[in-house]
């Protein structure tokens, strides 16, 4: 039997890879707390643009989903898109909001 973290980050692969071009180059990492969950998306250079979207909208429509999903599971999740081309200290630059986070408040 599938976990609530498994089935999250599955549905989170799931909908990266219909966004890209390559979707078999889309990994899709988690960590699992208690209550928390953390997901990683690494995917192909050319298609992290495809991936985040116009100003975001891609992105934080798969945290909507993500987070409703992880609200009806009682799990908070944290949805992070790696940027394999920042210089942000040297490493990777981490698109991510905070969860729960409501607009207009």
């Amino acid at each position: 039997m599938e976990t609530s973290a498994e089935r999250l980050t599955r549905l989170a692969k799931i909908m990266a890879q219909e966004l890209v071009d390559r979707p078999e180059e889309v990994l899709v990492t988690s960590v699992a707390g208690e209550y928390s969950l953390i997901i990683e998306i690494n995917t192909h250079p050319t298609d992290v643009g495809k991936l985040i979207g116009k100003m975001g909208v891609n992105a934080d429509a798969m945290r909507e989903i993500l987070t409703a999903v992880g609200c009806k599971l009682h799990i908070s999740v944290v949805l992070e898109i790696i940027d394999p081309f920042s210089s942000r200290h040297d490493t990777v630059r981490v698109y991510r909001r905070t969860p729960f986070r409501r607009r207009g408040t």
